[in-house]
């Protein structure tokens, strides 16, 4: 499986916004601060893993109000893509094809495997806290 693009409702600062054209691979996202970077990588958790539960500081810090925030993550699977929708307050991820069709035969388990949000939290999703954590270690 891997990201090939997304679409994100509200989530944030960052709204109506769509990616796509991520390739198999490595994929780097650059930006000045405050572009949304951090944004865009908690989307992609929250999306793929599911959202924190009630009104925790990290929802609160991307919710404006009442708002529904989530969106929808694309993801390639056996060659198929498959779009991966989930908002707040989702128990579950809904998949559907390209076309929009629901693929009810289809978990999200069958797709994702056995990576979970640790496993994308440690190594596909490297933000600047964990980069900074980096350098202190090259401090003794």
């Amino acid at each position: 499986m891997w990201i090939s693009g997304w679409s994100i409702d509200e989530f944030g600062h960052l709204q109506g916004t769509d990616l796509d054209g991520l390739t198999e691979g490595v994929n780097v996202v650059l930006g000045p601060n405050e572009s949304g970077k951090t944004t865009m990588v908690h989307f992609l958790r929250w999306v793929l893993f599911g959202f924190p539960h009630g009104r925790t500081l990290a929802v609160q810090k991307y919710r404006r109000g009442s708002a529904i925030i989530g969106g929808r993550v694309r993801v390639v699977h056996d060659c198929r893509t498959i779009s991966v929708q989930r908002h707040f307050g989702d128990d579950r991820p809904g998949l559907s094809g390209t076309d929009g069709s629901a693929l009810a035969h289809m978990a999200w388990s069958d797709v994702v495997g056995t990576a979970g949000r640790e496993l994308f939290e440690t190594v596909f999703a490297i933000t600047t806290d964990e980069l900074n954590s980096f350098a202190e270690l090259n401090t003794d």
